[in-house]
């Protein structure tokens, strides 16, 4: 069975199903190169987490994380394109809070600012393999594009992505999730390395760094009280827990609830 997690409920049951493809047991990490120009102050990267996911079918949503880096020395502007090509799926691409169909939205980067990217494949009820073209551009510099192919393969039983099992994989989790108060953020270092641990807010913002440093073959453990930086709580709502060692980045999803949301 594929190894990233998923969460899947079939459709006559109330509960939604998602199946987040980068918040993984084990996570495979493309990262892009970075697009260098004919001006070095117009320059970005893409990085993402798993550009295939094999699900079981019925399942309400799939999603696909890419994060977008200004890495030039100047403010830019760049153009996301999503372009579909699914079996009749719901596709959306979510940015800074908002949501937009295939086609082409523009969105500002100041320089040395990143932002979290969301692919949203959705209503799978049958089988087949859709897929998506992320496609970003500068409008500073025209000639610097890029672009990330994302694939979902539905299926009524259960594969294997052999292609994933041939890499490097980290296990990142968090428990629990979503949380009130603290998660422990738990995850295995197959190799001795360099890391660091760092909470993203949705925008793409640092929140708080929770480790930097040499971590050894082992399972590790660091706690997020939901603070930031300076101590202070921060508000409710959806943060990413980026690890990042010396070959590869995964990415976690978490859940911070407010005080209203206990039963």
């Amino acid at each position: 069975m594929n190894t990233v997690a998923a969460v899947m409920t079939r459709p006559f049951q109330k509960e939604i199903a998602i199946r987040v493809a980068v918040c993984s047991t084990f996570l495979l990490i493309i990262s892009l190169f970075a697009v260098q120009g004919l001006h070095s102050q117009y320059q970005f990267q893409l990085t993402c987490g798993d550009t295939i996911a094999t699900v079981v079918v019925p399942i309400d949503t799939v999603l696909f994380f890419v994060f977008l880096e200004n890495t030039g020395t100047a403010d830019d502007q760049y153009g996301i394109t999503l372009l579909d090509s699914t079996p009749g799926w719901y596709l959306l691409l979510c940015v800074r809070g908002a949501c937009y169909p295939p086609g082409t939205s523009y969105h500002s980067l100041e320089a040395s600012e990143q932002m979290m990217m969301e692919v949203r494949f959705s209503q799978i009820l049958n089988p087949g393999t859709g897929s998506a073209v992320l496609r970003v551009q500068s409008v500073g510099d025209p000639t610097l594009l890029n672009s990330v192919t994302l694939r979902v393969l539905a299926t009524t039983s259960v594969q294997i992505d052999t292609e994933c099992n041939r890499v490097q994989r980290i296990d990142l989790q968090s428990r629990p999730n979503p949380f009130l108060m603290s998660t422990a953020i738990i995850y295995q270092s197959t190799d001795d390395q360099g890391a660091s641990l760092e909470i993203y807010n949705a925008r793409g913002q640092s929140v708080k760094s929770l480790a930097d440093g040499r971590v050894y073959a082992n399972y590790h453990m660091h706690h997020w009280d939901g603070t930031d930086s300076e101590g202070r709580r921060v508000t409710p709502g959806v943060y990413f827990c980026v690890l990042q060692t010396e070959n590869l980045r995964s990415v976690c999803k978490l859940v911070l609830l407010g005080i209203d949301s206990q039963e």
